[in-house]
Parts: C-alpha cells; sequence; structure tokens
C-alpha cells in the first residue's frame, strides 16, 4: 500500500468550515477518488503481469469530513506482487539450491511519483470548483 497525505491551504480549510460536515465528506470523496483511481490505472499499466493489473483497485478506507484515506492496493491475491514490487532477497529452495533472489520492478510507487503533482492539483480544483458552486447556490 501507498499513502500520500494532502493538506489544504489555510483559504482552502476555511471555506470548507463553511459547509456542513456532510457536504465537506462528500467533496473529499468526490474530489479525491477519481485521482486516486487515476493512480490505480497507471500502475496498471506499469506492473508485467495481467493477474496483478486485474487485482489492483481503490477503497475508501476512512472518510468523515475532515479528512479521507482512500487505498490504492491489491486484494488477497496475488500474494506475489510484493516480489515485483519490491523484489527479493536470494534464499533455498528446497533441494533444488539457492535462489539468487529477483531485482525489483516497481509499479505502484512510481505511478504514485508520477501522478501525485497533478493529483494535487486536481484535488485542489475540483474541491474549489464545488465550494464555488455551493456558494452560488
Amino acid at each position: 500500500m501507498i499513502g500520500m497525505t494532502i493538506k489544504g491551504g489555510t483559504d482552502l480549510g476555511q471555506a470548507l468550515k463553511r459547509v456542513s460536515s456532510t457536504v465537506r465528506a462528500d467533496l473529499l470523496e468526490e474530489a479525491v477518488v477519481p485521482q486516486a483511481d487515476a493512480v490505480a490505472e497507471l500502475a496498471r499499466g506499469k506492473t508485467r503481469s495481467r493477474r496483478i493489473a486485474r487485482e489492483i483497485r481503490t477503497e475508501v478506507a476512512e472518510l468523515d469530513d475532515q479528512h479521507i484515506d482512500v487505498v490504492i492496493g491489491l486484494g488477497a491475491k496475488p500474494f506475489f506482487a510484493k516480489f515485483e514490487e519490491f523484489g527479493t532477497q536470494a534464499h533455498e529452495v528446497g533441494d533444488a539450491g539457492i535462489h539468487p533472489g529477483t531485482t525489483g520492478k516497481p509499479f505502484l510507487r512510481p505511478a504514485m511519483d508520477e501522478r501525485s503533482e497533478i493529483a494535487v492539483q486536481q484535488i485542489g480544483a475540483a474541491i474549489g470548483d464545488a465550494l464555488e458552486s455551493l456558494a452560488v447556490s
């Protein structure tokens, strides 16, 4: 699992405080989840395994009017995804001898790194637009 914390500016925080807690939670979810989905899609394209790609998903783990935690990760299957992301050390393989280990071929972290700057911009823009439309209505 990978994570990113985004803290809004003072003006954005003050504007959010002026709307109801239910609306704040909805705004956060509507702004953040599409960006998490974009990171997941990018990660799907970076993995070498179609099986791993099928298992990459996003899930809102926690949501309230102050913050949202969205997890980008894999289901219980394929357990071997961690070996692709991080690699393995040399290890014994029963009677077969020593496996030399593998070099990691990361797909989740690079996707997050590649997408994080635009995600922050898009999240801020989505929340700003939503707050403007609430002010108008």
